[in-house]
């Protein structure tokens, strides 16, 4: 579910939420486009991207494409546009210091009830990812991105 940006391209939604309130059902894999890069879990029958999360679960945070949202509408309004291409080709944002101010406030009030290790996609004991992710090499993400 992509939305125009004012550069003409089409963006995609992602609804950045703290995952507590995630239940998954089903198989998941993960994978990184570099050994230092976020986690990007999927379901692995199908390809289908399940989430985006930092490397730890120190912040409680998750990005999912909005798309894959039952009611997109209950989502309430678009607060941000990060990384839309400009009509002079240059990556440009729109209220990115609200939506960095938002998750950091989410994370405290996460903190503040007691959910910000509950997630799905960590272990609760360990900390560790529920998979271990698959880090892609050099020539396999050139081949991704030039299939695309």
């Amino acid at each position: 579910m992509g939305r125009p940006d004012p550069g003409g391209d089409t963006g995609v939604s992602i609804l950045q939420i703290g995952p507590a309130g995630l239940v998954l059902q089903g198989d998941m894999a993960a994978l990184r486009l570099s050994p230092r890069g976020p986690f990007r879990f999927y379901a692995p029958c199908c390809g289908t991207p399940i989430a985006t999360t930092l490397t730890s679960r120190t912040l409680p945070f998750a990005g999912l494409l909005a798309g894959l949202v039952t009611s997109p509408e209950r989502l309430g309004p678009v607060r941000a546009h990060v990384n839309m291409t400009g009509m002079d080709g240059k990556l440009t944002h729109r209220h990115m210091g609200r939506m960095v101010r938002g998750i950091f406030a989410n994370a405290g009030g996460a903190y503040l009830r007691g959910e910000a290790r509950v997630t799905p996609f960590f272990d609760a004991q360990t900390g560790r990812p529920v998979v271990e992710p698959q880090v892609i090499d050099k020539a396999r993400k050139i081949g991704i991105y030039r299939d695309l």
